[in-house]
């Protein structure tokens, strides 16, 4: 099946909702066939900021949230599929990132959930953003 790269907003606000919004499409597509990773960055929007529940605070740390999803992935067999790229520090995070180049350069479908993010695919593929339920293809 396709190799895809799924982006989504985890480890800047690790509450359940979106932990569990992002295990449906992940383990959907993968129970499809399909080769796919979750990917987040710092990027486009310059939101480098993440909510820590513990403290109620927002700031650009990424310990809590980095713990959270690497704990949450272990849980639902995603342990080894996911990065997050601090843009602002040069950082990638996650067991995928020392190859998160290569994966976007080999990506056939990028689908986004309501984020936009500065990762940009290394060949034409297919972009799918998710807004509600409305797909929109750019």
């Amino acid at each position: 099946m396709a190799r895809i790269i799924f982006a989504g907003y985890l480890v800047r606000y690790p509450l359940g909702g979106y932990a569990w919004q992002m295990a449906h499409y992940l383990l959907g597509f993968r129970s499809l066939g399909h080769d796919i990773w979750f990917y987040e960055d710092t990027g486009e929007l310059n939101c480098d900021f993440a909510y820590n529940p513990l403290t109620n605070e927002f700031a650009p740390a990424y310990e809590y949230g980095i713990t959270a999803t690497t704990n949450f992935f272990r849980k639902i067999g995603f342990e080894d599929r996911w990065v997050f790229f601090d843009i602002a520090r040069g950082l990638k995070h996650g067991p995928g990132a020392h190859r998160i180049e290569t994966l976007l350069r080999e990506v056939i479908h990028y689908i986004s959930l309501l984020v936009k993010i500065s990762a940009r695919p290394g060949r034409a593929c297919r972009l799918v953003v998710i807004r509600g339920i409305q797909l929109v293809n750019l």
